[in-house]
């Protein structure tokens, strides 16, 4: 759960609509809005009740206002305790990232957050294409795709669920022809993002099954198979997600769309105890954060 999404939802009870809130609180109503929807769809019911006037809370409303509090409270206490005994100071936090992932200008302002809210950490971050096959460095986070490894004593969550499906430019549609079902993709010319290990050779049905593939370019950096696509290069299996750098080109369109598709999982992982490193739990913190920023940018 995003806490500053439970703070949106606070700000909006607190002030009795959006507009009054986004004004007092120097917040585009718009992200208020998608941040407590966010909320409601994470817990399965309506906390709110858009009225004319303003908004009131609804019986599941009431209730995660009065859990809020006190939970967004201890946050604040738990890191201003940390900070005054100095616990955040001391190495560089070593954290590993899939490259070409997220966008430059996000993942600024999520860094200059983390400055904001400790002057005193310091981060080390290195990017590769496949960051497991860093597994035997020494590192304290690492964000991944697909399922973690199999190690006893290590921490692992799913920060996102990632969409993939298949794109293809018009041009290339034009010229090799549209496949009409999961056979024909052995006459074209395929594009493969391994995010896991079995998108290197077989592509995943909705209905469950695989196809296999034998694709004539795999990489793991999806914003050059997207400009690939995009130049007629064949079909592609990208991630569809507006968190990442998904290809956004008006000249890819889907193809064996409700046939071929699935998803991944962003994870991150640590060999740490990390639910009680209050350093790493500031930084998912903040990753968090960036997921829900790059929805606004």
């Amino acid at each position: 759960m995003n806490l500053d999404d439970l703070r949106a939802l606070m700000l909006v009870v607190e002030h009795g609509s959006f507009h009054s809130a986004a004004d007092v609180g120097g917040v585009p109503r718009t992200k208020l809005r998608r941040q407590v929807e966010r909320l409601e769809a994470l817990m399965g019911a309506p906390l709110l009740r858009r009225e004319a006037g303003g908004v009131s809370l609804t019986v599941a409303g009431e209730l995660a206002v009065r859990r809020a509090g006190p939970l967004l409270g201890l946050a604040s206490s738990l890191l201003a305790e940390v900070k005054a005994e100095g616990r955040l100071a001391g190495p560089p936090m070593r954290l590993i990232i899939p490259a070409h992932t997220i966008r430059p200008g996000p993942r600024v302002r999520a860094l200059r957050r983390t400055e904001a809210l400790a002057p005193e950490l310091a981060i080390e971050v290195t990017e590769t294409e496949a960051p497991l096959s860093l597994i035997r460095q020494a590192f304290d986070l690492m964000l991944h795709f697909g399922p973690p490894p199999p190690r006893d004593g290590w921490f692992s969550r799913v920060l996102a669920r990632i969409p993939v499906s298949l794109v293809a430019s018009t041009a290339y549609l034009a010229k090799a022809g549209t496949p009409e079902r999961a056979g024909d993709l052995a006459e074209h010319r395929l594009l493969t993002w391994p995010a896991e290990r079995r998108f290197a050779e077989t592509w995943p049905r909705l209905d469950g099954g695989t196809v296999p593939i034998a694709p004539k370019v795999s990489s793991s950096n999806q914003e050059f198979l997207g400009q690939l696509a995009d130049a007629g290069g064949g079909i592609a299996l990208l991630p569809m997600d507006p968190r990442l750098r998904s290809p956004s080109s008006e000249q890819l369109v889907p193809v064996l769309e409700g046939v071929i598709g699935g998803e991944t999982s962003l994870r991150v992982l640590s060999p740490h105890a990390t639910r009680t490193d209050p350093r790493s739990l500031l930084i998912q913190d903040n990753i968090e954060w960036l997921l829900g920023l790059q929805l606004e940018s």
